[in-house]
């Protein structure tokens, strides 16, 4: 039976692309980048073929978060892009735009409280002092300083920290990346007083 054009071509790449990733490594990464670059256009592009690999990404990482070898792997990365995310200028803003759109959607809003509420039954000596501090400066009690007090940055939005959760208004303001140094400071005292 006669081939076609079409197959007889596509019978050709093939074996060009089999030839190539033997020959040539460099190349294969170089179609890969490529290939990367041409699904990131078309996703932008088109809304259909978006909704389909999105659906198809989800699908591949339901099966993967299924094993828990992986889980913890999914968890971590996760985890590490959050904190890169976090310190991205615009983080909040982006983070409060989102919130404000999906608190319109009941089920979003009984979820978000959920987890408030979970939160508090863990912490409760953090959530009183987080929700004292709203308190405070929602009644003009306590104002915001608009420097970091630990490296002096300004750009950042600036965050209270609590040296000890139990004097709920003595706090220090820190952008976010001090705010995460001296948290983890705190830990390591509070850990060194509970081994010795």
């Amino acid at each position: 039976m006669a081939h076609s054009t079409k197959e007889k071509r596509r019978a050709y790449q093939r074996e060009y692309i089999k030839r190539k990733r033997v020959e040539d490594p460099e190349w294969v990464a170089k179609q890969n980048e490529r290939n990367k670059l041409y699904r990131r256009n078309r996703r932008a592009k088109d809304p259909a073929y978006r909704a389909k690999t999105n659906e198809e990404s989800r699908i591949r990482m339901n099966k993967l978060y299924e094993d828990p070898e992986h889980r913890e792997e999914i968890k971590a990365r996760n985890r590490e892009y959050s904190k890169a995310e976090e310190n991205k200028p615009g983080f909040r803003r982006r983070r409060k735009k989102y919130y404000d759109k999906h608190m319109k959607d009941s089920e979003f809003r009984a979820k978000r409280s959920e987890d408030s509420k979970g939160y508090a039954a863990r912490y409760p000596e953090k959530a009183a002092a987080h929700r004292a501090v709203a308190k405070a400066k929602r009644d003009g009690k306590l104002t915001p300083s608009e420097t970091c007090e630990d490296c002096g940055n300004i750009s950042q939005l600036i965050e209270a920290h609590h040296e000890d959760y139990s004097k709920q208004l003595e706090v220090v303001w820190l952008c976010k990346l001090c705010h995460v140094k001296w948290d983890k400071l705190r830990m390591e005292r509070e850990l060194n007083a509970c081994l010795a």
